[in-house]
């Protein structure tokens, strides 16, 4: 999988580290194809995050202002935790594009919150977040100390 980044991160590294262990919780490797994705920081958008792809090619924007003022670090990596979700169901077909299918079920009439693929990033997003943004210092430390 390659990522890449466009716009001016804060704390690059460390995003780069985190939307890697977002994307190694699903995949673990195990994927037999190039994927490219596209996580841009833009100075303002509509809403905090998007993402739009195929199994191939997916693109994330998260916006670095809203109403003016600085997005705190801490919900970009929330925000950008949602978004590598979709980004998972883009790559693995769950989701596309093109209509509002889930499986064999078409959520077109569905609102925003009732369409399935939302309610597995929102469900994901908090868990995704805690483990690999706020327990990172403490993972990194556990691991050392029982080398």
């Amino acid at each position: 999988m390659n990522i890449f980044f466009d716009g001016r991160w804060p704390q690059q590294k460390r995003f780069e580290q985190y939307a890697q262990d977002v994307l190694n919780h699903f995949f673990k490797n195990r994927l037999k194809r190039e994927v490219d994705i596209h996580l841009r920081l833009v100075p303002k958008q509509t809403d905090l995050g998007y993402c739009s792809g195929d199994k191939n090619e997916v693109v994330i924007e998260l916006a670095r202002n809203n109403d003016g003022k600085r997005i705190p670090i801490n919900e970009l990596a929330q925000t950008l935790a949602h978004e590598l979700v979709h980004a998972k169901q883009f790559i693995r077909g769950e989701i596309n594009d093109v209509n509002y299918m889930y499986g064999k079920k078409d959520y077109s009439s569905a609102s925003y919150r009732q369409q399935p693929w939302e309610h597995e990033a929102y469900m994901m997003e908090d868990f995704l977040y805690k483990l690999y943004w706020e327990n990172r210092r403490y993972l990194k430390l556990t691991y050392e100390v029982f080398q």
